[in-house]
């Protein structure tokens, strides 16, 4: 049953990986927006919708593993600050992302774009401090 504890780190690294695609499709966005050439935002959209839960799941199974699985302070690393504060920049980019999708906050595009791009640096922050608390 150790195998358990590997189940947070390997799909947080799925998740990380969609992460950057979520990123890379939203800067394409931009780029496009700049250039002003017409362009769909609904993979961005669709991918971000799944990346914000699957963050949160992450986040409660690591505590989980910490405190739960291996009985250990979730504070002792710096994953832990990484993580929480991916996932909170993440909702927050979530959050004016929907508003930006019903065209009530086109003027935060720019916050949007600013806290959902650290939200993905921080998480790769994190899978990096996560490598040195494995088992």
């Amino acid at each position: 049953m150790d195998w358990i504890v590997y189940v947070h780190p390997a799909s947080m690294l799925a998740v990380v990986a969609l992460g950057i695609v979520v990123l890379r499709e939203g800067l394409a966005l931009r780029r496009a927006r700049i250039r002003r050439r017409a362009v769909s935002s609904a993979r961005h959209r669709r991918y971000a919708k799944i990346l914000i839960p699957l963050v949160a799941l992450g986040w409660a199974m690591g505590v989980a593993s910490m405190v739960l699985l291996r009985n250990r302070d979730m504070f002792e690393s710096i994953h832990w600050p990484f993580g929480s504060s991916a996932l909170v920049l993440l909702v927050i980019a979530g959050a004016i992302g929907l508003r930006l999708e019903r065209a009530q906050a086109l003027d935060q595009r720019t916050a949007h774009v600013a806290f959902g791009a650290l939200g993905v640096l921080l998480m790769i922050g994190a899978a990096v401090a996560g490598m040195s608390i494995l088992p």
